[in-house]
């Protein structure tokens, strides 16, 4: 793994790379991290990013920012935390569509991407 040996390692800062997921595991020997930095990364939304949600949720503790989707073209500009909630969700469906327009809405007319942690 990436940061294997780096067990007392607080802060991490991987912005401004080409990064669009995790691989399953690279983050488990972070046991100390306090603060991530992840902007300016074409973070591909996906099922492949559900490692990383998983993870930010199950450390809590861990600040972190910069996480938006670049890509697939549906959730450019989506905040991981908006993102898992469509997981579960079939795109046809009329409720898709609305929680869809309902976020993108709610995104642009505060212009703040808010970070939920926990």
């Amino acid at each position: 793994a990436a940061f294997s040996g780096l067990n007392n390692l607080e802060e991490l800062d991987l912005s401004n790379n080409s990064l669009q997921n995790f691989e399953y595991g690279v983050l488990e020997d972070l046991y100390f991290l306090k603060i991530l930095w992840l902007r300016e990364n074409p973070w591909r939304c996906d099922y492949n990013i559900h490692y990383l949600f998983y993870w930010l949720k199950h450390h809590y503790n861990v600040h972190y920012n910069g996480l938006e989707c670049k890509m697939p073209e549906e959730y450019k500009g989506w905040s991981l935390p908006i993102y898992p909630e469509t997981f579960d969700l079939d795109k046809d469906d009329e409720e898709w569509e609305r929680h869809k327009e309902q976020t993108v809405q709610t995104v642009k007319k505060q212009g703040v991407i808010v970070t939920v942690i926990g």
